[in-house]
């Protein structure tokens, strides 16, 4: 999330948020021995129906529904993900500049190998199958060099909504964890997921949702406290 209307960080909650990781925010990533997933914006195999949804909520806003769910799984290869998002005000860019992603909706999956951040990964992606990928250390200091080696990904625009299904080479996932090549022992992520909800043309007309809570009075996802753990069987 890049968005210059939330750089500036509220100082009276910064301490919290460089926080450890708080406990019981952890969630098992389910491994299944070989996946059929079609990558086509759907959601639709049986894969998908066996793993329960996390749902996305507003830290910033109050409001009892929820927007977007999440949910994810392994083969023996790849790390499957999905989002269900429900809006009715899709804001979408579409050209050939990555950086365009960042002034729509979208989703976000962020990746770090340790809670403070030191370096962490994101992705994030938006309806119109759109990736803006990119590597970053605390606080906000960015590399859109990076794209992440072997990423697929597929969304799909619908009445109400859209989803975004994607696959990442667990290989690829190993290395941010710091796992030697050829290493199938079971790991961890600090992970952040997120979605930004436009609902007007500037940059501010947005709501954003997440799986933890951050600590932070303003809306930030590049701090430890927006962070839970992914356990890879």
């Amino acid at each position: 999330m890049k968005s210059i209307a939330f750089v500036l960080l509220s100082f009276l909650f910064y301490g919290a948020g460089c926080a450890q990781v708080p406990a019981g925010n952890t969630l098992q990533i389910k491994s299944l021995t070989q996946s059929d997933v079609k990558l086509d914006g759907q959601l639709s195999e049986k894969e998908w129906t066996e793993v329960t949804p996390v749902d996305l909520r507003s830290p910033w806003v109050k409001r009892t529904d929820h927007i977007a769910n999440y949910r994810s799984f392994t083969d023996r290869q790849y790390f499957y993900f999905g989002f269900e998002v429900t809006d009715t005000t899709l804001m979408l860019y579409v050209s050939q500049e990555e950086t365009d992603v960042a002034k729509g909706d979208r989703v976000e999956l962020f990746f770090s190998d340790k809670p403070d951040l030191k370096n962490y990964y994101c992705l994030e992606m938006s309806p119109a199958d759109k990736v803006l990928s990119y590597r970053a250390k605390h606080y906000r200091v960015f590399d859109n060099s990076w794209d992440l080696p072997g990423l697929v990904l597929s969304a799909r625009v619908k009445k109400g909504g859209y989803t975004v299904e994607g696959r990442i080479p667990l290989a690829a996932l190993r290395q941010i964890a710091g796992q030697a090549a050829g290493d199938t022992k079971p790991f961890k992520l600090y992970t952040g997921v997120f979605c930004g909800d436009y609902f007007g043309a500037d940059e501010n007309d947005v709501e954003w949702h997440s799986w933890i809570t951050p600590k932070s009075a303003t809306p930030d996802f590049h701090i430890p406290s927006a962070f839970g753990v992914f356990e890879f069987e």
